[in-house]
């Protein structure tokens, strides 16, 4: 599914996050494990398996349900895959984002800030590194006809005819090998419909080793959480950066200046400017 991103997309963030993105030219993308919501991938993980049954059910070839049956076997172990993702969104000044991400206000996290992003030059700046810009989906009907469409997929390469049971494992291996990595990629987008709201997007990796030396850990309020950069600067090009929506803040005219001031010296300069008209007070 590769929909065309909006124009800008919104990463809702603190003002130390901020700063850090600006001086350093990097994101965050934190393992799908460890994201606020704990439950989503498990809800991807539930809907394989409603679909699997479902198709395994309507199969008159005994291949084929053999094939289904052992990816619903295997699908425990997709849990042990590492994505890491980094999240977005189409609105640029939302009420929920201010509650759930910013911060505003506590911990001296330097306020809540929404960070416009050119989507196109931001997806074109990841690609290398493995991650690319999907759209979340929220509803059941369409995570229902991706995950079919997924393992019709698997289906379409089973062997037909008489086949020898060794040739017959090693293909269907590398069937749920591949299987594996589809749904790393769908996983990610396929979000229980209460969160529609959020109109979200992310930049999703490639499955990631925990041996590898990108992975790092930061420390979250019960727990360390690991996540890797994901480099967005370019040569001596400026980052992508198309507008910044200042949160809630008690003082909106200083916080303005000190963005300029930070933007400027880093090379940004063509970007719009904006402040939060939500009625939201943390402070």
């Amino acid at each position: 599914m590769l929909d065309s991103p909006p124009p800008i997309l919104y990463h809702y963030t603190t003002g130390r996050a901020l700063f850090g993105i600006v001086e350093t030219g990097t994101l965050w993308a934190t393992n799908l494990h460890y994201l606020n919501d704990s439950s989503e991938f498990g809800y991807a993980l539930g809907l394989l398996r409603q679909v699997t049954r479902e198709m395994i059910a309507a199969l008159p070839s005994a291949n084929e349900r053999d094939l289904l049956d052992r990816i619903a076997l295997e699908a425990n172990s997709f849990s042990r895959i590492h994505v890491f993702v980094t999240c977005f969104t189409e609105i640029e000044d939302s009420l929920s984002q201010w509650q759930g991400y910013s911060n505003a206000g506590r911990c001296y996290s330097g306020g809540g800030y929404s960070i416009g992003f050119d989507s196109f030059v931001l997806a074109a700046r990841v690609e290398s590194q493995g991650f690319g810009l999907r759209r979340c989906v929220y509803e059941p009907e369409e995570q229902k006809k991706l995950l079919s469409a997924l393992l019709q997929h698997a289906l379409g390469a089973v062997p037909t005819g008489s086949v020898n049971a060794e040739h017959f494992d090693a293909v269907n291996h590398c069937i749920l090998m591949d299987c594996i990595q589809g749904f790393i990629l769908l996983a990610p987008m396929i979000k229980a419909p209460h969160f529609c709201g959020e109109h979200e997007w992310r930049l999703v990796s490639q499955s990631i080793s925990s041996i590898d030396s990108r992975w790092r850990l930061r420390a979250g309020r019960s727990m360390p959480i690991p996540y890797v950069l994901v480099n967005i600067a370019h040569q001596n090009a400026a980052l992508p950066i198309s507008k910044i929506v200042i949160g809630p803040s008690p003082h909106p005219g200083l916080t303005a200046d000190a963005v300029l001031s930070l933007f400027a010296s880093r090379g940004i300069t063509k970007f719009g400017i904006g402040h939060s008209q939500v009625p939201y007070r943390d402070w």
